[in-house]
């Protein structure tokens, strides 16, 4: 099937995608479903054209990078993910602890950073926690101050939820706003770029945003290769017993 990043990709992950999709021929059909993960078959389309970006996308790629790290070993550091589900469940007044349960003093003692995926104003940004420094990385794909109203709420939301976890208030934590990153050129790739800016600061490494400067050009490609990696993960069983290799 015909998708703008289709030329860019490996053969392989070309034909993951035409599999899987050709299994699940409805459009409704649930092909990724995990905790409070929900992705069918024309959410995946939304990605893999120039749709917007949910919080279930989100919430799996997070998902795919923790898969990474228990692969890549000591190549990455240790993170703690948050739903923006959490917050969305404070405001509205439901149950929240259940998206932060994951969060014990064990997983919060051997972490390196916490990240926070936050929806602003229709608008996809994403704050990583530094568990060591104790201060908030700020990446923001489309600058404007707007963006920045409800980050200590969403982190006044956290730690009243995982308060007997913590060494201390979070919430007092400096906000570093990240500079030169690769900004979008649209209205609808932030999501995109929150899942990329999550990857890219995974590395122990400072990151070099200049080298990532190509991402506007390179969306296509980039959104392709997500639905790849959605798919390798979420699917490995179906992919594997069809003969497919993941390796790659």
């Amino acid at each position: 099937m015909p998708y703008p990043g289709r030329d860019h990709l490996s053969p392989q992950h070309r034909e993951i995608i035409d599999f899987v999709l050709g299994r699940y021929p409805d459009r409704d059909s649930i092909i990724i479903e995990r905790g409070n993960i929900y992705i069918s078959r024309s959410s995946l389309l939304d990605i893999l054209g120039t749709g917007w970006v949910c919080s279930s996308h989100i919430d799996a790629y997070a998902y795919v990078l923790n898969s990474h790290k228990e692969k890549e070993g000591n190549n990455m550091i240790s993170f703690l993910f948050v739903s923006s589900n959490h917050a969305y469940f404070k405001r509205c007044g439901k149950i929240s602890h259940r998206l932060v349960d994951h969060i014990t003093h064990d997983s919060f003692r051997v972490a390196d950073a916490i990240m926070i995926p936050c929806h602003v104003a229709s608008h996809w940004v994403l704050l990583v926690g530094n568990l060591k420094g104790r201060y908030w990385d700020f990446y923001d794909s489309l600058p404007n101050l707007m963006h920045r109203t409800s980050l200590r709420e969403n982190i006044r939301f956290l730690q009243e939820d995982i308060s007997e976890v913590l060494p201390g208030e979070i919430i007092d934590w400096p906000i570093h706003v990240i500079e030169g990153l690769p900004t979008q050129d649209n209205g609808n790739d932030c999501g995109i770029f929150v899942m990329k800016y999550m990857e890219a600061s995974l590395g122990k490494d400072q990151v070099d945003w200049k080298r990532h400067s190509s991402w506007p050009k390179e969306m296509p490609r980039i959104r392709a290769e997500i639905v790849a990696a959605l798919l390798q993960t979420f699917q490995a069983s179906l992919l594997i017993s069809n003969g497919y290799s993941l390796s790659q």
